[in-house]
């Protein structure tokens, strides 16, 4: 949410100063143009990691003959929810590029290199001069603002056009954001990292194809090892995926830390020195590092230990057997007292 506000602010005003944005409107701040569309491309995006995760553990116990049928079911837990995930990424991933082409075209035009106004292609391969502001490659034209509007024809701005300000979009008809204060992002490292991202969707499908192999292999028995192998290197597809996007999201956004607000420049805070800049981002470092090596040892003994339910559902059986002999065994209020013994007649004192 508070990201999104960075890349699409609203419901603020500025002080009288323009030092500082105070909220008017909490839900159109919340709610601003972009926070929908990047919620649910993330939180797919965190779904198709953790589906091949849970491929990735089963793969690696049918490698090493432990928890086998778990390990089936891992397998195939994971590819039904990777298929569903994946699939949804398209719509969503559709959703998000609409609206960075409504409201941060200079965004747009870095992820494909497109310089001059017009009609924007949709690259599928290439590179971009930075200096010579020229980008080569093979693209389809129109591509792109088919996929912004529903139309190859929609103009949109080119980067030679956004480092200037513009007062309004006027005659853009894809862009509704009402004015720009110039400035483009570093036009390779955004496209280069856009388009990785796309290969790598790419790679998410192959990927999905290999689960698919093991399981229909699982079924007969033979399991191919090479097979297993990528599934357990898997998940580092959806991971670099996850970090190309955000590479296109702060890259591209450049030169605002808050779009067409504050710029990255003005944001560097005169009263922190360079040394503590460098210190408190070593000790991040070391920190999150500390943190990394600890997590990473309570999962891997998790995956190691496997699954428990059994010997737990065991025990609990045993448990609530154990108490249902107790509690059978015990008087109540039901069971009529046992009869004291007669007095011996022959006995006295």
């Amino acid at each position: 949410m508070a990201n999104s506000w960075m890349q699409t602010p609203a419901g603020f005003e500025l002080v009288a100063s323009g030092t500082k944005a105070q909220i008017v409107d909490f839900f159109a701040c919340a709610f601003n143009p972009s926070m929908l569309a990047r919620f649910l491309h993330t939180v797919d995006s965190l779904l198709i990691l953790g589906s091949f995760c849970v491929m990735a553990i089963g793969a690696w116990y049918l490698l090493k003959h432990k928890h086998v049928d778990h390990g089936k079911q891992f397998i195939k837990t994971g590819l039904t929810v990777g298929i569903v995930t994946v699939a949804l990424m398209l719509p969503l991933a559709h959703y998000q590029a609409v609206v960075v082409a409504e409201q941060q075209p200079a965004k747009l035009a870095a992820m494909e290199g497109h310089w001059e106004d017009g009609p924007v292609a949709l690259s599928l391969f290439g590179w971009v001069d930075d200096i010579s502001g020229e980008t080569t490659g093979l693209s389809i034209p129109g591509a792109a603002s088919f996929l912004g509007s529903g139309s190859f024809e929609t103009v949109y701005p080119g980067l030679n056009t956004l480092k200037n300000s513009l007062t309004d979009f006027d005659g853009y008809n894809g862009v509704k954001a009402s004015d720009y204060k110039g400035g483009i992002p570093p036009v390779n490292a955004t496209f280069q990292a856009y388009h990785l991202m796309i290969c790598l969707y790419a790679g998410l499908i192959l990927w999905l194809f290999i689960a698919a192999a093991t399981v229909r292999a699982s079924k007969k028995g033979k399991v191919n090892k090479a097979l297993l192998y990528l599934l357990i290197i898997g998940p580092i597809v959806p991971f670099l995926a996850i970090q190309s996007g955000w590479m296109v999201a702060e890259v591209g956004r450049q030169p605002w830390v808050v779009y067409n607000l504050l710029l990255t420049a003005d944001a560097v805070s005169p009263v922190v020195s360079a040394l503590e800049i460098n210190i408190t981002i070593l000790l991040f470092i070391v920190f999150y590092t500390i943190l990394f090596i600890a997590w990473l040892r309570v999962v891997l003994k998790m995956i190691r230990t496997g699954p428990i339910l059994e010997d737990v559902t065991v025990v609990a059986a045993t448990l609530d057997t154990d108490l249902l002999s107790d509690l059978t065994s015990a008087p109540t209020s039901d069971t009529p007292a046992a009869t004291p013994p007669a007095p011996d007649p022959q006995g006295g004192e």
